[in-house]
């Protein structure tokens, strides 16, 4: 994309309403746009309220939504409702208005023959194939990028997620999640492991060593979100805060702080 192409009219982080024009554009110009934003001939305005970003060349207005919208290639965390025959395929309930059908051999490495066989209740990891006006959605497990594993090797990107527990959260708070924005996962690591999938779509499966510690990160999570800014950062202290509530760091004891102060004199003298 030329610089020279593209008049961006607003700054990151400004606050935009609905219906001012964001970008100006030249002929032969090509932009990457996300959600908020709608392009008319040479015009990309807002269609929502919130603040313009500009995360990894793509233009997008962040908002903090109540109810999930759903969008192609959206990645979301679905709950078998219906198991059909192998012609319907599954249907998962995915937070989105209406059921979400999933083909029974939309997975990698799946045949007619070698396929998964889901149960209703079962939490499975996929993304939207088909969001489109009035026609029916669409989710598939199958990866279109990075390297595909067979679904029977427990190693796909997407397919069921086996035990751990399936948390709400804000739709908005799920993206900020997946941006890692604030690094609030990354802190959240260092105090316990634990492995988590996220949904744009307002979910988050999450698995630690026991059944406390999974309650206790869900817990911790709904608060984070709560302190959560409309830019996607939380109150750095506030989120410490929280953080140090639920999982505190180890405190070391006198020989081991004699050992660390000893370490790093002992660097600065290298350097």
């Amino acid at each position: 994309m030329s610089r020279e192409l593209v008049e961006v009219k607003k700054r990151k982080r400004d606050w935009v309403m609905p219906g001012e024009e964001i970008i100006s554009l030249r002929p032969g110009a090509v932009v990457n746009i996300g959600r908020g934003l709608r392009q008319s001939l040479v015009t990309i305005s807002a269609v929502r309220c919130g603040k313009y970003d500009d995360y990894k060349e793509k233009h997008l207005i962040l908002g903090d939504e109540k109810a999930y919208v759903p969008r192609n290639e959206d990645i979301v965390l679905g709950t078998v409702v219906r198991v059909g025959t192998f012609q319907s395929g599954y249907m998962l309930d995915a937070n989105a208005g209406s059921p979400v059908r999933l083909d029974s051999i939309a997975f990698d490495g799946a045949s007619k023959r070698v396929r998964p066989d889901l149960k209703l209740g079962a939490v499975v990891y996929a993304r939207i194939t088909q969001a489109r006006g009035e026609i029916e959605l669409e989710a598939s497990c199958c990866s279109l990028t990075g390297p595909k594993k067979d679904w029977m090797t427990g190693e796909s990107l997407f397919g069921e997620l086996k035990g751990g527990f399936v948390h709400p959260i804000r739709p908005f708070f799920a993206r900020c999640l997946l941006s890692d924005t604030g690094g609030m996962l990354s802190s959240l690591g260092k105090r316990v492991p634990f492995e988590c999938c996220i949904g744009v779509n307002g979910r988050i499966w999450l698995r630690a060593r026991t059944t406390v510690e999974t309650a206790r990160l869900a817990r911790c999570l709904t608060e984070l979100q709560r302190i959560t800014l409309p830019d996607g950062h939380a109150a750095l202290q506030s989120a410490l805060e929280v953080l140090d509530d639920f999982f505190p760091l180890p405190k070391l004891s006198k020989k081991r702080k004699t050992d660390a102060a000893a370490d790093e004199e002992a660097e600065e003298l290298e350097v």
